[in-house]
């Protein structure tokens, strides 16, 4: 009996690697931003100025990059976009980048779309758009859909910047 349960949580295990999606990198100029659809979370890196082809992390990046995140607020309760017990984070190209959708409960969802951008003031530097949107699900009259846009933008000392500004 052990034996055939020590077998089962082998071949779970292993299945779950073997079904695992792999990370979606986006580059653009020396900034690298790399997506973890399991996870819903992502790393940001930026080209180092030693070895070739090699990218420094601008933040923590370890396990999947599992210390970066997002959260919304909704009705005074905070949710952080990431899996939930049978609702995994849907993963989708676009024609500028890529997002994730999450299902956090009924009521709503969030669709957080990654892509690049560069303006005026930053010069040649790329920035990182995210776009995260929250849309009503629940079917009650009266709720309406927001979004809100987020730069990171990479300033001296290569650190990123947040600016934030509301659509």
């Amino acid at each position: 009996m052990i034996r055939k349960l020590f077998a089962f949580i082998i071949a779970v295990s292993l299945s779950t690697v073997a079904f695992a999606v792999a990370p979606f990198e986006m580059t653009r100029g020396d900034v690298k931003l790399v997506l973890y659809p399991d996870s819903g979370s992502f790393s940001l890196y930026k080209l180092s100025d030693i070895g070739k082809n090699r990218y420094d992390p601008l933040f923590e990046d370890r396990d999947a990059s599992a210390t970066s995140w997002f959260s919304v607020s909704v009705n005074g309760r905070v949710f952080k976009l990431a899996p939930r017990m049978g609702k995994p984070v849907a993963f989708a190209e676009t024609k500028d980048g890529a997002k994730f959708i999450f299902t956090l409960n009924d009521d709503f969802q969030v669709e957080q779309e990654f892509s690049f951008t560069t303006q005026a003031r930053s010069g040649s530097s790329p920035m990182v758009l995210i776009e995260t949107r929250i849309e009503n699900t629940s079917g009650k009259s009266g709720a309406s859909t927001s979004s809100r846009r987020n730069r990171l933008e990479l300033s001296p000392p290569h650190r990123p910047r947040s600016v934030d500004t509301t659509m």
